[in-house]
């Protein structure tokens, strides 16, 4: 027998039945052995042995000892050694020893304990075996005291350990929730929706249900079991569990307080917007940058590489560091177009630049300058139109003038004509053509033949208009409305006389006469050269209707071949062939 007395005692009282293969979702176990000595005498003793019996029968207590957690609650030691434990899954088996011997006096107890452990799943009575090694009484020495402790293992007569496979779900993802109950008892489920589902019986060791198709929670779910007896002799059951989901999804949110997320994700396209220490990213559900879309964003600055409108073959804009680069949607990064109202740019750097349709002028800038294009053909000159042109210089091959040229400074024509500063002054270098009327308000030089092809007039002076209202002119019987003469001298040049010198001009006639034969009786002078240039009248020149014009006079003492004179005659308006006579 004995030395020491031992109890048993479990929780839950009896034992449940864990239903389930799966050691992380059975009920948990626990025994506590009381040891304690009963007597008025001291007790000494060694070890206590308690050996488990382990498998998935009726009479094991579990099929996992190495879950076995062991423990001691020791009395108050006085003499002998402190008591320790050891468990051995090995050998199915907890010890309690105290190696120099140890003294249970009278009513001391000691508790061992035995936790956390599956309880087999099939009901029956299980046994424990119990070795003591005591003194026993006195002058009897140590000795081995065998016995057997006794536990009840049974089904659970009510519902319980209601609970989700998985308690962290995807949105849409199936669920199963499984529980450890009787067979006597009706199951139903109530889902976040406060519908009640019928459970159908089970089939397997434990008891399992899912929601139907297409009633997988979105966001987090709670879910009642409720176990009735079909008798009504038995008081219902209640037992919830919660599944939550992982990226839950939710009609509406209304957060007073604010809310909280480090990303948000869409449900059926999986867009994330994540929120980050410097403010947002929103990404595509391949983890790249993401796409934005607003009727309308106001920012205070944007930072992208690129801008495109909102389909594929739109034109996009690029930000390189020198400014902006506009492209086409289509090809490969063909330059593109800017359309704009107005634009107010301190600078543009561009090839060409184009009216708004295809038949509009360009303007193509060379390194010489610029060049104007008319739209239609292949690069032929345009017209440039402008109300003012403010120019250093101006090289064109034909220029013409609509209303008037007016020229501050002077003209030069290549190999044409030109003007020179100071006295106003007109050079032609090649033909003067006049279509209209040519005058000459004072003198004409001509450097070689004139050709007029209809009349020649001279202006009046001052006196010639006196003469006119019938003033005194400068000569005796010279009428007001006599022509002035023509000075034509020998260099071509054609001078127009002032009224009232036909006279002084006769008088100077003869004296060059006289000067002419004089210089012929010096010595060294030329013979053959004039004193002086011919004078010929110039009303003589004007045509009469005659076919040749008559000769007026001769130079004395001018060779024949030296003094001719070049006349012309005119018949109806057209010149004829000039003759020459002594």
């Amino acid at each position: 027998m004995a030395a020491l007395s031992y109890e048993i005692l479990t929780d839950p009282v009896p034992l449940q039945t864990s239903g389930s293969d799966d050691a992380q979702t059975s009920v948990a176990g626990t025994v506590y052995i009381v040891v304690s000595n009963p007597t008025t005498d001291w007790v000494p003793w060694y070890q206590i042995e308690v050996v488990l019996p382990c498998g998935k029968e009726a009479g094991d207590l579990t099929d996992r000892p190495d879950m076995i957690k062991t423990g001691i609650e020791p009395y108050a030691v006085r003499f002998g050694d402190v008591p320790k434990d050891e468990g051995d899954a090995g050998t199915r088996t907890f010890t309690v020893s105290a190696a120099l011997g140890g003294l249970f006096t009278p009513g001391d107890s000691m508790v061992l304990s035995l936790d956390g452990f599956p309880v087999s799943d099939k009901e029956g009575l299980v046994r424990l075996t119990v070795n003591e090694i005591s003194g026993g009484d006195p002058g009897d020495g140590v000795r081995t005291h065998p016995l057997t402790l006794s536990l009840l293992k049974r089904a659970p007569k009510a519902p319980r350990n209601f609970r989700p496979e998985e308690a962290l779900v995807d949105g849409g993802e199936n669920v199963v929730l499984v529980w450890d109950g009787p067979d006597t008892l009706t199951y139903t489920i109530e889902g976040p929706d406060g519908l009640s589902v019928p459970v159908p019986q089970r089939s397997g060791p434990d008891w399992r249900w899912s929601p139907g198709p297409g009633d997988a929670p979105l966001r987090d779910a709670t879910y009642t079991l409720v176990a009735t007896s079909p008798d009504g002799r038995q008081p219902g059951y209640f037992l919830t569990t919660t599944v939550a989901v992982r990226r839950p999804e939710f009609e509406a949110v209304t957060a007073t307080q604010g809310l909280f997320a480090p990303r948000i994700e869409g449900t059926t396209d999986k867009g994330v917007i994540v929120l980050t220490e410097d403010g947002v990213e929103v990404l595509a559900a391949d983890g790249e940058p993401g796409l934005v879309s607003a009727g309308k964003a106001e920012v205070e600055g944007v930072t992208t590489r690129w801008v495109r409108g909102r389909d594929a073959a739109a034109g996009w804009i690029e930000f390189p560091a020198a400014g902006l680069n506009v492209f086409r949607g289509e090809g490969d990064r063909k330059w593109g177009t800017v359309a704009a109202d107005k634009a107010d740019l301190n600078g543009i750097n561009t090839a060409w630049v184009q009216g708004r349709d295809a038949a509009a002028g360009w303007i193509e800038f060379p390194a010489a300058g610029v060049n104007v294009f008319r739209g239609e053909g292949d690069r032929q000159w345009g017209t440039v139109a402008a109300d003012k042109a403010d120019l250093n210089d101006l090289v064109t091959d034909r220029a013409r003038v609509k209303d008037r040229l007016t020229l501050d400074g002077g003209l030069t024509v290549t190999d044409v004509l030109e003007t020179q500063s100071g006295p106003s002054r007109l050079i032609v270098h090649g033909r003067l053509d006049a279509e209209g009327e040519l005058s000459a308000a004072q003198n004409a030089s001509i450097g070689g033949e004139l050709s007029v092809n209809g009349e020649l007039r001279a202006s009046q002076s001052g006196r010639d208009r006196r003469r006119g209202r019938g003033e005194r002119p400068d000569g005796p019987g010279q009428a007001a409305d006599q022509p002035r003469a023509v000075q034509a001298h020998r260099g071509g040049r054609v001078a127009l006389p002032r009224a009232g010198e036909r006279q002084r001009r006769a008088r100077g006639a003869q004296r060059a006469r006289g000067m002419a034969g004089a210089r012929q009786g010096r010595a060294g002078l030329d013979p053959g050269r004039p004193a002086g240039p011919r004078r010929v009248p110039l009303g003589l020149l004007t045509p009469g209707g005659g076919r040749t014009a008559r000769r007026v006079g001769t130079i004395p003492g001018r060779p024949p071949h030296d003094c001719g004179t070049v006349f012309r005659s005119f018949w109806r308006g057209s010149p004829t062939r000039a003759t020459e006579k002594e």
